[in-house]
């Protein structure tokens, strides 16, 4: 979003609550590409303010109680649409087991947003910057989605497909977020460089497990802010998966192999926030940090 926009006021719209994920489809059906939903409610109020959007209807899927849960079993955290950023700052199962989410929600805009601010909402808007596609990218989490057609799962991987663009028809509702338990060991951090606002010029997410002597043999890192969609460093797995069991290679060894991929693999943007080179730097620099500590080198 632009820091430019002259609007300081809403356009006129007319705002519907819906009581039920049926009646919420039953609206999107009905009026077309005049509606839009929202969750939390923080970027469309902003792109409505800035004029990016000029929708006659609003639907607030709000007021839907099976939107609104958190809930932990058969193998997977589930999150629903309305869950607010806070809920899931409080709770103790996404810290203790999703570090890496939690940490990207701990510095994802303030305090008061996140009252309001939903992971959903902030995943379908699709901006480069947002903080949770890394880290639920990482974890290997799927949206469940919901339309005229039924319902239907995808990977959150893929689902951006650039600049303010998603996977979603618009009568579709995203109506939770899966994410699979990791294994015992895993490891998670999540990193943010960003100069004086909440966005990022570099973000990445470092998910590890399966460690013997030391070593994990499963390494996803995932990169936010440098590209117009996430951007999964495949070539750094890959390097993990085929460590010989001997692990005659030392920590050094392997971080310089992997940088070396990434390097000449993962190219940035250049935008008004950054240029490529600058962010170049950061990756490289917050990719050796991560993978540090991966291997338990601080």
């Amino acid at each position: 979003m632009s820091f430019s926009s002259p609007y300081f006021t809403l356009p006129r719209f007319r705002y519907i609550r819906p009581k039920s994920v049926s009646e919420a489809l039953s609206l999107l059906e009905k009026h077309g590409e005049d509606a839009r939903v929202m969750a939390g409610g923080v970027g469309v109020i902003n792109m409505l303010k800035e004029r990016l959007m000029d929708p006659k209807i609003i639907i607030d899927l709000k007021g839907i109680p099976e939107l609104h849960h958190i809930s932990n079993g058969n193998g997977e955290l589930k999150i629903g649409a309305t869950t607010t950023l806070n809920e899931l700052l409080r709770n103790d199962v996404v810290k203790n087991s999703y570090p890496a989410l939690w940490e990207a929600i701990s510095l994802l805009s303030d305090h008061n947003l996140r009252n309001r601010s939903t992971l959903v909402g902030d995943i379908c808007e699709g901006m480069p910057w947002v903080d949770s596609p890394p880290p639920l990218i990482a974890y290997g989490a799927k949206l469940e989605i919901v339309g005229p057609k039924g319902r239907r799962i995808t990977p959150v991987e893929g689902f951006i497909k650039g600049m303010a663009q998603v996977a979603l028809a618009s009568n579709e509702i995203v109506t939770a977020v899966t994410v699979p338990a990791p294994p015992s060991d895993s490891r998670g951090r999540y990193y943010k460089f960003s100069k004086g606002s909440e966005f990022g010029l570099v973000n990445l997410a470092m998910v590890a497990s399966g460690y013997e002597s030391g070593y994990p043999k499963e390494v996803r890192l995932v990169y936010g802010g440098i590209s117009d969609t996430p951007i999964v460093a495949d070539g750094v797995t890959e390097i993990f998966r085929n460590l010989p069991s001997s692990r005659r290679d030392s920590p050094s060894e392997i971080i310089n192999s992997a940088l070396k991929w990434v390097t000449g693999s993962v190219q940035p943007m250049d935008d008004n926030l950054a240029s490529a080179e600058y962010r170049k730097n950061l990756v490289e620099v917050m990719t050796a940090q991560a993978l540090r500590e991966a291997l338990g080198r601080r």
